[in-house]
């Protein structure tokens, strides 16, 4: 009874829905499937309830944060798009593992540490190599 509790509060482990793909399988079609398809599931499942309010708060934290800004700077507006996308489409894509959702992740810091310093891509403030010419 109490391991059984403290599943639900702190899940299986990382990398238990590829164990439970591994021994587990369908009278009617064969093995279990090694992802649900929905990152948020998929945390519940590994990580229990801690984990997956842990995670989702960091979510809607960071969503918060950018629909604050939003407003600021063009960068912000993107940023919460790509944030709004990534939550979207992690609701049918299981892919926390994978580059794309790092990549989208890495682009939202990126954006909003260029919104926080008024700099745009093309801005030469941007890069310290674009010094005055010096004439003698």
């Amino acid at each position: 009874m109490i391991i059984q509790r403290s599943i639900l509060f702190f899940g299986f482990g990382p990398g238990s829905y590829d164990f439970l793909a591994r021994t587990k399988f369908l009278s009617h079609q064969g093995a279990v499937s090694g992802t649900s398809n929905n990152a948020f599931v998929d945390l519940l499942f590994e990580h229990g309830v801690i984990g997956g309010i842990v995670f989702i708060s960091v979510f809607i934290g960071v969503l918060i944060y950018l629909w604050r800004k939003r407003k600021g700077h063009l960068y912000n507006s993107v940023a919460l798009l790509l944030w709004i996308h990534l939550g979207l489409t992690s609701m049918y894509r299981s892919d926390f593992a994978s580059p794309r959702f790092w990549i989208i992740v890495l682009i939202v810091v990126g954006l909003t540490e260029l919104a926080k310093r008024n700099m745009t891509l093309t801005d030469k403030r941007a890069s310290s190599s674009y010094k005055k010419k010096v004439t003698t």
